[in-house]
């Protein structure tokens, strides 16, 4: 008896995207001053102070559906998050104590807590022996924290293009979330008979 079998191979995708623009895109979100993006090669090119495990892991893991490493990058410095190591590379892993496995989970994590009305925002970062540390923020300061980091740093909004229809949709306040400055540059822009409109 013979039997024919029919079988469509493929490549296993990394966990890590390797490329820029054809498996990964320059994706963060920005909250209290820290800098969330999920971990890639172009990343690792560009960035020294990966920790090894990481670099590790982005070389020989394979990819589960939709999961990513979604890393701590760097933070910006504010009096919300005064005291936090906010120079080192590190995995976040959870929002409110609830696991997140990419970039979209964080966000509509962050979105949740925000509204729930909870007095804190945690953060589970693994450490490099394997435990998982907990880091806060007080969420009554975030949307003005966040909007004086984007003024003062230029930064256009809180997240990447390919997160602002998300973050909108699910962050309270989300326009404090998009630069000031960029509603000031067009209503500049305006002659002036419009702009007493």
């Amino acid at each position: 008896r013979t039997e024919e079998l029919t079988a469509a191979f493929g490549p296993i995708p990394p966990l890590v995207g390797r490329f820029d623009r054809v498996d990964c895109e320059p994706t963060y979100f920005m909250i209290g001053g820290f800098i969330f993006a999920p971990l890639s090669f172009p990343m690792l090119q560009q960035d020294q102070d990966v920790p090894e495990t990481l670099m590790d892991k982005a070389y020989v893991s394979w990819q589960e559906g939709d999961e990513q490493i979604i890393v701590l990058q760097r933070g910006l410095k504010h009096r919300i998050n005064e005291g936090y190591d906010l120079d080192s590379v590190r995995p976040v892993v959870s929002v409110q104590l609830e696991r997140v496995s990419n970039m979209v989970e964080l966000v509509r994590s962050v979105g949740k807590a925000v509204s729930s009305g909870a007095e804190f925002l945690a953060f589970g970062f693994e450490s490099g022996n394997g435990e998982v540390l907990q880091e806060v923020l007080p969420i009554a300061g975030l949307a003005d924290a966040d909007a004086e980091l984007l003024e003062l740093h230029q930064i256009p909004a809180c997240v990447s293009p390919n997160l602002l229809e998300l973050y909108r949709s699910v962050m309270p306040n989300a326009n404090r979330g998009v630069l000031s400055t960029l509603m000031k540059m067009v209503r500049c822009g305006r002659s002036p008979s419009m702009a007493g409109a």
